[in-house]
């Protein structure tokens, strides 16, 4: 079995550097752009299905990877960004005090992340874990697509190459708009 995650396309909130959590904002013209672009690029791959957190930016953009394929797209709540309720659609650039300890926390030390009331790192990886094992499951050979989320994917990847979570931010950086990585599973 073979999976390839894709993350979303850019919206308008990730050039406004706003942080997005399970509120949404429209593709850019670049992010319909490059992704159709992969589209393209994964053309000659015969997907059995494509998985998307149910968030619109991730629906569109599997639909827009998808082309005029006859492949259905399976909505995944649980693939859903890790929840920050208390920071959509605000600027992480003008963070202060506690709220930027809190957001550097949250990217370079997950497993430490307290919530103020929101999601913590350990619920949104077990949701997102949960989702994975059933996906592996239904799906014991081929190729599947999952489009989601920065932080779906960095919980995505700390399940499938068993990364601890204390060692996330450190294996896992940063993913792009529209990057695409590939998994073998045995």
């Amino acid at each position: 079995m073979k999976i390839y995650i894709v993350r979303h396309g850019q919206t308008l909130w990730n050039i406004e550097k706003k942080i997005q959590s399970w509120g949404d904002s429209p593709l850019t013209e670049e992010g319909i752009k490059c992704s159709k672009e992969v589209g393209v690029k994964l053309n000659s791959i015969e997907f059995k299905k494509i998985y998307s957190s149910d968030v619109g930016r991730a629906i569109k953009t599997s639909e827009l990877i998808r082309g005029d394929r006859n492949i259905n797209i399976i909505e995944v709540p649980e693939f859903r960004e890790i929840n920050l309720e208390r920071w959509r659609g605000k600027c992480f650039e003008s963070f202060q005090g506690v709220e930027k300890e809190d957001y550097h926390t949250l990217f370079n030390f997950p497993h430490k992340y307290i919530p103020n009331n929101d999601e913590s790192y350990e619920q949104f990886y077990n949701r997102v874990k949960k989702a994975c094992k059933n996906i592996i499951n239904e799906n014991k050979e081929g190729n599947i697509l999952i489009v989601t989320h920065f932080h779906t994917i960095r919980a995505i990847l700390a399940y499938l190459k068993e990364i601890p979570l204390d060692k996330l931010a450190e294996e896992i950086v940063y993913i792009k708009n529209n990057e695409v990585i590939e998994i073998e599973l045995a």
